[in-house]
C-alpha cells in the first residue's frame, strides 16, 4: 500500500515536499529524489517494523504506513517520528520538528532509544494508524 494524500496525511506530506530536492542522477537518490534519511536508518526503521512492504520511500525520506497512513517517519541520520495521540515514554527524545510536533509527530531518538520499545512503538503509531484511517473513511 502507499501513503495517501488524505487530510490525514497533509502535515507531514507538506513538511517533507518542502523540505525535499529533486536528484540529479547521484548515487544518494530514491525514486528521484536526494536521500534525506541515512541508510542505516532505513535500515533500523525495517528492524523495528519487522516488515520491509510497510516501509515506504516518500520524496527522499522514508515512512512507515498503516492503512495508507503515515505512522513512522524516518528523518536524517537519528530521528524517528512517532504518530501518536500522546508522547511515547521509555525511549530518548530528539529535537522536536517544529511543524509537526503540534501535530501528532512525536521526534525519538534512533540510536539512543531501546530497540524493543521502539519496536513497541510502532505497534501503538499502528494501532493508531488504524483508528486514523478508520475515522477517514467515514
Amino acid at each position: 500500500m502507499e501513503v495517501s494524500d488524505s487530510p490525514v496525511n497533509r502535515d507531514l506530506l507538506a513538511y517533507l515536499r518542502a523540505n525535499a530536492t529533486r536528484g540529479t542522477g547521484g548515487p544518494y537518490e530514491q525514486d528521484g529524489w536526494q536521500l534525506h534519511t541515512h541508510p542505516d536508518l532505513i535500515e533500523r526503521l525495517g528492524e523495528i517494523a519487522r516488515s520491509d512492504r510497510a516501509v515506504v520511500p516518500l520524496y527522499g525520506y522514508v515512512v512507515l504506513e498503516q492503512r495508507g497512513v503515515a505512522v513512522v517517519a524516518a528523518i536524517s541520520m537519528h530521528h524517528l517520528l512517532f504518530r501518536l495521540p500522546t508522547p511515547p515514554d521509555g525511549v530518548e527524545a530528539a529535537s522536536p520538528i517544529d511543524p509537526l510536533c503540534d501535530r501528532g509527530w512525536h521526534a525519538v531518538h534512533a540510536w539512543a532509544s531501546d530497540l524493543g520499545r521502539l519496536t513497541r512503538l510502532v505497534k501503538e503509531a499502528r494501532q493508531h494508524g488504524n483508528t486514523l484511517a478508520a475515522r477517514s473513511e467515514s
